[in-house]
């Protein structure tokens, strides 16, 4: 595993994600510092001495590149995901100073942003929503890297050209989509919820964040959406239903109505705690985001943090949604210690043993000669039994679902002499076939993502992945994808 960038590559990495101009602002770098409610970690204080590690290389690449001034920034943490930023925030522009920093210079975060034509934040408590409401305000473009690791440094390497070019085929569907159906299995039992997308466009974060006032993740590969919220009179959200999600061994159960999750129909001590979270603030159950990510078709790894497993496969978040086109923001959540928003990136990991099928619908043409059907059988971390994007009923169209991009899941295989689940992974595509064995383990970032511990495929990009174990249910899909797609999009 490469444990940092070079210069050259970080270099690169700038150039590709932000196309420079001859003459940029400042490059400005985010990070946030621990205190006695928010107690440094092991991981925390890496991130930090990460991101010094890439203001030293950037200065000495400083000639080379367009920028003013490269700024290391550092503030007090907000306490919480996507919190307000603070006012002000300790400055230094060369490593000297940086070493002696919080000491030093200090600036307004207005005039920071305003001075800045590209920022990066690796910070521990997510800066996106923040920094996505400021960019619009002083025009920057803005990478939030929370809680990067160096286990993440690979996925900065990837051609997020064509990961761009994956995304906007899903932000392409899901501008069409009426709704989203999920059906999820859990301890034997089957969930079934609808998210209700009228109102509302897709959002592609592809990685390319060129335009001015925009910001997006890094390592970056999703499409995402805010379900309608019912904010128009009289046209209340249609988003309904049963979500399990996996707190540690605990399944807790949401039911879910006019896009908000108003109760909690499980027992256990997580779903007590999640409970008298939602009477003690509503607004934490809104729902807030629906999103798929496609870097599980080039071969990325789960790590166990959300920043880049949500960028595998399906996940949906509660709470703040104005930073992503929806109506939800601080002024809804009554005042707390901690924060308005709370991904949920679990749709959820179901019992050992338990089995499930599904199948997955966009809108669009059925598929023809020149968009063949792939079968892939393997191994996932695979609990949703159906997920079906509806294309609102028309004249032309009255209900007619497209078998495009379709797939099916199905459970099978045996358990390892270990006792830890084992699959065969095995795969058509048009340049030769690929095999695999994997592991499985509830991850901390409660995404669901494909998890194993080697692929070989001839002919095509090879892919690693490496988790300890634990028993769960196996999976084989079927699913329709473009010729020239290197891996069949996972969820």
């Amino acid at each position: 595993m490469t444990d940092n960038l070079t210069a050259e590559q970080l270099s690169a990495l700038l150039d590709s994600v932000f196309a420079l101009q001859p003459r940029e602002r400042w490059l400005a770098l985010l990070v946030d510092l621990p205190d006695a409610q928010a107690p440094d970690s092991d991981a925390w204080a890496e991130r930090r001495r990460l991101a010094a590690d890439w203001f030293r290389l950037l200065h000495l690449r400083r000639e080379r590149l367009p920028f003013t001034a490269i700024a290391f920034c550092a503030y007090p943490n907000v306490g919480s995901n996507n919190g307000d930023l603070p006012e002000s925030a300790a400055v230094a522009f060369d490593p000297d100073e940086q070493a002696a920093l919080p000491a030093g210079q200090v600036l307004p975060f207005a005039t920071i942003l305003q001075s800045a034509s590209v920022v990066l934040a690796p910070t521990q408590f997510s800066a996106t929503a923040p920094l996505k409401v400021l960019a619009r305000q002083h025009g920057f473009r803005g990478a939030t890297l929370p809680g990067f690791t160096r286990a993440m440094i690979p996925a900065l390497g990837l051609d997020y050209e064509r990961v761009n070019a994956r995304v906007l085929q899903f932000k392409e569907r899901m501008d069409r989509a009426a709704g989203v159906e999920v059906a999820l299995e859990a301890d034997g039992r089957r969930y079934a919820s609808f998210f209700d997308l009228r109102h509302r466009t897709g959002h592609a974060s592809g990685g390319l964040i060129r335009e001015p006032g925009s910001v997006g993740n890094l390592p970056s590969g999703e499409a995402y959406v805010v379900p309608y919220e019912g904010e128009r009179p009289g046209d209340p959200s249609g988003t309904a239903g049963e979500l399990p999600v996996q707190f540690g061994d605990e399944i807790v159960v949401y039911r879910l109505e006019r896009n908000q999750a108003v109760e909690v129909l499980s027992a256990g001590p997580a779903s007590e705690a999640e409970r008298r979270l939602l009477q003690e603030e509503p607004a934490y159950g809104n729902l807030a985001e629906v999103g798929i990510g496609v870097l599980g078709e080039w071969g990325v790894q789960a790590v166990g943090s959300t920043l880049l497993d949500e960028k595998l496969g399906l996940h949906l978040a509660f709470g703040r949604s104005d930073h992503f086109g929806g109506v939800t923001g601080p002024a809804a959540f009554r005042p707390r210690p901690r924060g308005p928003h709370r991904p949920r990136l679990r749709a959820v990991r179901a019992a050992a043993g338990a089995r499930g099928r599904g199948r997955l619908r966009l809108p669009g043409r059925r598929a023809r000669d020149d968009h063949p059907r792939r079968r892939v059988r393997g191994v996932a971390q695979r609990h949703a039994k159906s997920c079906r994007w509806r294309r609102p009923r028309t004249r032309r169209n009255p209900g007619v679902r497209s078998r495009c991009g379709s797939y099916r899941v199905k459970s099978s295989g045996e358990t390892a002499s270990c006792g830890k689940a084992r699959r065969s992974f095995a795969s058509e595509v048009t340049s030769g076939t690929a095999s695999s064995c994997a592991r499985w383990t509830n991850s901390q970032s409660y995404a669901l993502h494909p998890d194993c511990s080697a692929r070989r495929r001839t002919g095509a990009d090879s892919m690693a992945y490496s988790r300890p174990a634990s028993s769960v249910s196996a999976s084989s899909m079927k699913t329709n994808a473009s010729a020239s797609d290197s891996a069949c999009c996972r969820r």
